[in-house]
């Protein structure tokens, strides 16, 4: 088994925030634990496991974990390419526009749409967690995504009225 602490998440807490991967239910839990709280004092420990490791689910149940939220991961296999030019040179004379985050300014409106819209993941879920921990981590991961060189975060823009209206 292996503990990774998870930087952004630990900075909205306060406290180290955990992820558990490489669930092994043949390991003694107990001295593991132990040893990740000694060297971390952890306020939020997770594991994302797939739901078909029913052993592994019922080994984290049986030491303390409690089932939170399930997520769907859907995808497709693309088996040819698509001709994109229709969205990549949208008409000025549409009502939106898709222009990449540049400005750190843009931060601000984008935060607003971010805590209107999300409010269904397991932090914000949690009755025993502070609502405005699972904004100011929602609120970390974008402004890292508008950091990084290697992610680009885009805005949505109204044309009429040149204001953001959604992100990706």
């Amino acid at each position: 088994m292996e503990i990774i602490e998870e930087k952004l998440d630990s900075e909205a807490f306060g406290r180290a925030v955990l992820k558990l991967s490489d669930v092994d239910s043949s390991s003694n839990f107990g001295i593991f634990e132990k040893n990740y709280i000694e060297k971390y004092h952890p306020k939020y420990v997770y594991a994302k496991l797939d739901v078909d490791k029913i052993d592994d689910i019922h080994y984290l149940e049986q030491n303390g974990f409690e089932f939170i939220e399930c997520q769907l991961q859907l995808f497709t296999r693309l088996t040819r390419f698509f001709n994109i030019e229709s969205i990549e040179s949208l008409d000025k004379t549409q009502s939106l526009r898709v222009e990449e985050v540049t400005s750190e300014d843009d931060l601000l409106s984008i935060y607003e749409i971010n805590d209107s819209a999300f409010n269904v993941d397991r932090i914000f879920l949690d009755s025993r967690l502070d609502k405005n921990i699972a904004r100011k981590r929602y609120h970390s991961y974008i402004k890292h995504s508008f950091l990084l060189k290697n992610q680009r975060l885009d805005k949505l823009v109204d044309v009429e009225s040149n204001r953001i209206i959604g992100f990706h």
